[in-house]
């Protein structure tokens, strides 16, 4: 083959192998063998209307074809894309509910896009890039599939060479059975407002019934569409159509029956005309205008099961009907009279049990299930389940015993549920005792599943035994063997059963119990399954149940349990056995979930690492992919459930604090994001090299492009709008301030009258304010009256950063040695200062009444949070383990989001009284540690301090700054300490944390001998484009002079080490990195212990070691300012 035909069917298997789909969506799904096309010579005026609009250039790009159930959309809808299907069709989607994936949007975009590459082969590369970025793009939020499945395709794709672009259709069917109406409605805005401009004509076709939320939000979009309303056409075309259909129907019914009587006697043979024409005339009135009732009519005829002859089908299906009203609930009842008669007087109460049993779970099952699973999830025999089935096939599809069991229409459901139905048939009828009551019917079922749940779930369910195994790893035929149908069915909608049941939730009932023994079970099933956020959700749901039915017990542990997925989601979701070992060994010691499967605890670990006694303020933590991406440019709470972040050259993104998912993700065209700001009324203005965007944060749309003359000093721009939205205020550190008009979208620049060489700047939240600061200077500047308000010159302290407070009265300054300083405007007066309390002040947010205020540590990754009113410091947040870049509080002050280079995080406020912890941090990260030989006693050096700490008591006992050094380090054996000095070297002995006499070595040493007398150090080797460490020498303390040199340019020294003695040091060399199997050790990325070199137990973030000590049976990590100790099985 062809490299370029090879590459693309490779880059097409991928694509479909990571997108996940909603099975059956698709008009030629193998599923779906018994979806109706229109007969020939029927619908032709509709048929007609709908292929003109393929066809003219010019038509809408919407066409909604509307009509109440039964009047044949679907019909209409599958013989269009099938007639579609090689020309213009892109892509189909019918909606059903109650079928799994197909009754919700979920999967609607991945089915479009892994149908679009089969159709439009030159998609593939483009999608096939995206999914490589973004592997997980299925599980994200509507609105970010459709720009990155639907939207960027569309656009990325380039013209071929021909004058008229081509057009395709997308099917989308039965809208109406798409849940929640909410998703329906975001779906129905997203297809029909985002225009996107592309070679590609992209036309949709819509069918759905007329339902209010679906009238409404095509109203609100407003953009021009083709409305056909199939109810509201003329009744004898209709009727005509219908006549038709069941001509030809029956006349097929005729001959195959012939066929099958032929060898009988001759009366057994219907004629030509059967059933006559006046009979033929009543069928046809009775079905009018439902083309549901000519098929359901079809059906009965052909119905096995039905032990009559063709005149008594007739006769029976007429005398039910409503003279001329065509409603198919007549029908309906005619089938459950008919199969009645047969059933005798005695038997009929039992029949009634087990119609309302397993009919009724057919009907109300979120996703339809086989014969087969469904005798599991019933408990009732499979025969039992197949016969009752098989008596109903004029309404339900039952192909097989392997086969998922449908209804023909939905319809049929919603006659069994509505009691309306049954209100004319007299009460002896047994037909009465068949109306379904939902609630009862919800809850036996929910009962059921959690019987089944309980006897099939257990640690590990696909008996991988490997802690770490990655559900990307596993084949989708294990999970359907360890997880058969009817369990995962179980797993993903017992919840939805509970709900609906309105199954009053009680403290020790079935629930409470499911959840106390086999909670992990089911989170890991889910995981396996990939719909853990579902989950999540569904935990939520029942905790808002137990809450309202004051519940309190199984009401804490859902609570606990909510905070214990959320946390450990990432790890759960790519690692699915990880559920029973990080998340349980690095929750909380009062962890109820912790406490309740505590036995579920990994057999290797002897005794547990020192964690957190309760749930941080943390609520939410978004992690860094890459911790060496582009600079964060700032967050901004929208509200306590969504946020916007940037990075610098990169991209401004909003993200949904609930799931942690980013809902979009701005694109501005080829520039790239430098700054962005938020107005009060919902706009955001992004800044690229050339251009100034101005989007809606609601419907995420460009509303205005302005250029910007900003040049260079674009990379250092502050920008925010005025209170009303109308202007953009943007301040360069060159002392340009731009005031863009947006509305008549000019610009006017004003500059500073005179050359500033300042290192920062700030905008007031307002725009009317500007402060440039230096290390001890700060000049705050009025733009409008071009006016230098305040020069202040000779601070003491040392000026790391400065926010103004809401009204611009205030400017908070942040120092390098942590001071903070709150100076009037207006006077330039010193209003407050107090130590900050996080070393050097990176990130600064103050509340809008200044009465709280938020510090961000940088060399302490740490949050402190006061009260500035009363000067008190309230709490001291730790987490993060790099410099806190911003800080950030939400509208109403009950969130608080911070961005550090390697995660963002969510914090709750107001905050709770401080917990006790079990581990006491000390200021900034650990660096380097040394176990004493006694083992209780661990020596640890910081960038500015060395410290002594306890194991029995894990406390640090005591730690001394050494003030502003180069560095600290460690002698591998001995409680000896090298400071390194500007100009000299200082040692000091950590059992006594005192000084030693100074060297006048000036150097930096990576090794000390046993007695500190030596020292090993690192010198550069430069080769383009890197450097490398690629000399040993060998200084004398005392003298300071240099005893040996060891070069070697070829390979880079990565460490040095002392060994055992004091004799002899060792180096780690490029070319001797190998892995060689210890017990256990960390992995090369940090993240992970492992045993034997194989990776068992997942590090959280705060937990990943800056270093570590490995010692037989016990692991010390120092991470952050931290000691955390485990005992570990030999």
């Amino acid at each position: 083959l062809p490299h370029s035909i090879l590459l693309e069917s490779i880059q097409k298997e991928f694509i479909i192998s990571k997108l996940l789909i909603a099975q059956g969506a698709a008009f030629d799904d193998y599923s779906q063998t018994f979806r109706d096309e229109c007969y020939p010579g029927t619908r032709l005026e509709i048929l007609d209307s709908i292929y003109k609009w393929v066809a003219d250039p010019a038509s809408p790009a919407i066409f909604w074809l509307q009509g109440m159930a039964g009047t044949g959309k679907s019909t209409i809808a599958q013989t269009v894309t099938k007639k579609l299907d090689g020309v213009n069709l892109g892509a189909s989607f019918f909606f059903k509910r109650g079928d799994g994936d197909r009754g919700t949007p979920r999967r609607f975009f991945a089915t479009i896009a892994s149908q679009m590459i089969r159709k439009q082969p030159r998609l593939t590369k483009i999608l096939y890039d995206i999914i490589q970025e973004e592997p997980e793009i299925g599980d994200k939020m509507l609105e970010t599939q459709f720009r990155k499945l639907w939207a960027r395709p569309l656009k990325e794709l380039a013209a071929e060479p021909t004058t008229e672009p081509t057009t395709i259709v997308v099917v989308v069917d039965a809208l109406d059975e798409c849940d929640p109406p909410e998703d329906a409605k975001l779906l129905i805005k997203l297809l029909t407002e985002h225009d996107v401009v592309s070679c590609l004509r992209v036309k949709i076709l819509l069918t759905s019934r007329p339902e209010y939320h679906i009238a409404l939000q095509f109203n609100i979009s407003g953009n021009p569409r083709r409305d056909l309303i199939l109810h509201r056409v003329d009744e004898a075309i209709v009727q005509s159509d219908i006549r038709t259909y069941l001509r030809i129907d029956i006349e097929k019914y005729t001959k195959q029956y012939n066929q099958q009587t032929e060898k009988m006697g001759q009366g057994q043979v219907l004629p030509a005309d059967w059933p006559g024409e006046e009979t033929f005339e009543r069928l046809v009135q009775m079905a009018t205008p439902l083309f549901i009732s000519a098929a359901t009519v079809s059906r009965m005829l052909r119905n096995d099961q039905w032990p009559a002859t063709p005149e008594q089908k007739v006769e029976h299906i007429l005398e039910f009907s409503t003279k001329g009203q065509g409603q198919v609930e007549d029908l309906y009842r005619s089938i459950l009279a008919q199969i009645m008669s047969q059933i005798p007087v005695r038997a009929r109460q039992r029949y009634i049990d087990d119609f309302q049993r397993i009919v009724g779970s057919v009907i109300l099952l979120a996703s339809p299930l086989s014969v087969v699973a469904l005798s599991s999830l019933l408990g009732i025999q499979e025969n039992e389940i197949y016969k009752k089935l098989s008596s109903l096939s004029s309404v339900l599809d039952v192909q097989s015993r392997d086969a998922p069991v449908k209804l023909f229409h939905l319809s049929y459901r919603d006659f069994l549920l509505e009691q309306d139905s049954f209100s004319n048939i007299e009460d002896q009828d047994p037909c009465r005792g068949l109306y379904i009551e939902e609630v009862a019917a919800h809850a036996w079922l929910a009962g059921q599943c959690l019987q089944l749940l309980s006897m099939n779930l257990h640690n590990d369910v696909c008996n991988l035994q490997d802690p770490a195994v990655s559900r990307r790893e596993i084949r989708e035929e294990k999970i359907r063997q360890c997880l058969p149908p009817e369990v995962a069915y179980a797993c993903l909608y017992w919840i939805h059963h509970v709900e609906a049941g309105k199954r009053g939730l009680q403290d020790g009932g079935p629930e409470h119990k499911f959840l106390e023994t086999k909670m992990l079970n089911w989170i890991e099933a889910l995981a396996w399954l990939e719909r853990l956020n579902e989950g999540l959700e569904g935990i939520r749901t029942l905790k808002d149940m137990a809450h309202n039915a004051g519940s309190q017990g199984i009401f804490r542990l859902l609570e606990d349990a909510e905070r214990f997925v959320f946390s450990f989601r990432p790890v759960i979701q790519e690692t699915p056995l990880q559920i029973y070992n990080s998340a349980l060994v690095f929750s909380p010691t009062m962890s109820i979930v912790r406490k309740t499967f505590a036995s579920n605890s990994p057999t290797y670990i002897k005794g547990m690492p020192q964690v957190d006694t309760h749930w941080s303020a943390c609520i939410q933590s978004i992690e860094s992919k890459d911790r060496d991406a582009e600079r964060p440019v700032g967050i901004q709470l929208l509200s306590n459930e969504t946020l916007v972040s940037g990075l610098h050259a990169g991209s401004v993104k909003i993200w949904d604090l609930n799931s942690a998912s980013c809902l979009h993700d701005f694109d501005i065209e080829s520039d790239k994001a430098h700054e962005f700001a938020v107005s009060p009324e919902g706009k955001i203005a992004i800044m690229g090299e050339r251009h100034v965007q101005i989007w809606t944060l609601q419907d995420r749309r460009c509303l205005y492009t302005l250029d910007h003359n900003l040049g260079r000093p674009y990379m250092h721009v502050s920008m925010a709008f005025s209170p009303t939205g109308d202007y953009l205020y943007a301040l360069s550190l060159a002392g340009e301030y731009t005031v863009f008009d947006i509305l008549r979208r000019e610009a006017k620049t004003v500059k500073l009258d005179r050359a500033l060489d300042m290192g920062s700047k700030c905008l007031s939240k307002d725009g009317k304010l500007a402060a440039f600061f230096d290390e001890h200077e700060v000049v705050l500047w009025d733009p409008d009256a071009n006016i230098i308000l305040q020069e202040l010159k000779n601070i003491e302290i040392t000026i790391s950063t400065a926010t103004f407070c809401q009204a611009g009265e205030l400017l908070v300054l942040g120092a390098f040695g942590g001071e903070i300083r709150l100076t009037n405007v207006k006077t330039g007066e010193t209003e407050q200062e107090f130590d900050g309390q996080v070393g050097m002040v990176q990130a600064l947010a103050i509340s809008k009444n200044q009465e709280r205020l938020v510090v961000g540590g940088g060399h302490n990754p740490s949050i402190a949070i006061w009260d500035v009113k009363n000067h008190v410091l309230q709490h001291i947040l730790t987490g993060h383990t790099r410099s806190i870049l911003y800080v950030a509080l939400s509208p109403d002050e009950n969130t608080l989001a911070s961005y550090s280079w390697d995660a963002i995080k969510i914090w709750a406020l107001p905050l709770a009284p401080p917990a006790s912890s079990q581990t006491r941090a000390i200021g900034t990260n650990i660096g380097h540690m040394v176990l004493d030989s006694d083992g209780q006693t661990l020596y640890h050096s910081e960038m500015e301090a060395v410290g002594t700490w306890d194991l029995n008591t894990m406390k640090c006992v005591k730690r001394s700054e050494v003030g502003s050094v180069f560095g600290v380090v460690l002698s591998d054996f001995s409680p000896l300490a090298a400071i390194l000095g500007m100009k000299h070297t200082e040692i000091w002995d950590l059992s006594k944390h005192c000084r030693l006499p100074p060297s006048q070595l000036a150097l930096q040493p990576c090794a000390l001998s046993k007695d500190a007398r030596l020292f090993y150090s690192r010198s550069h080797f430069w080769s383009e484009p890197k450097m490398y460490w690629s000399m040993l020498q060998t200084w004398d303390s005392v003298t300071g002079d240099c005893v040996h040199v060891s070069s070697n340019s070829e390979r880079a020294i990565t460490a040095i080490f002392m060994c055992p003695g004091g004799q002899q040091v060792a180096l780690i060399e490029t070319s001797d990195i190998r892995p060689h199997a210890e017990e256990y050790g960390i992995s090369p990325d940090g993240s992970w212990l492992t045993r034997r070199l194989k990776r068992v137990l997942w590090l959280p973030p705060e937990y990943r070691p800056s270093c570590a000590i490995l010692a037989p049976s016990q692991l010390i990590l120092g991470c952050g300012g931290r000691v955390v100790t485990m005992v570990l099985e030999s």
